[in-house]
């Protein structure tokens, strides 16, 4: 499953992501047709929580930042 949303910069996706962290990668891609990773956002079982897990450098494949959060923290 895919939704595309156009942009100024690109176009936004967001991907199922179907493994042992579900749920949904974002994407965009840019006019030159580069794919540049944004964020996941996914359930971390391990911790039983949601993460964003952020990716600010478009330079490296590794997160620069890891958000959690906690279901019993949400209102």
């Amino acid at each position: 499953m895919k939704l595309h949303k156009k942009t100024n910069l690109g176009t936004l996706t967001a991907r199922y992501k179907p493994d042992d962290y579900p749920g949904f990668w974002i994407d965009l891609r840019r006019e030159d047709g580069e794919l540049v990773p944004i964020c996941n956002v996914e359930y971390e079982p391990n911790k039983n929580r949601i993460q964003i897990v952020v990716y600010k450098d478009s330079d490296t494949e590794e997160p620069t930042d890891v958000i959690e959060i906690n279901l019993g923290e949400l209102k």
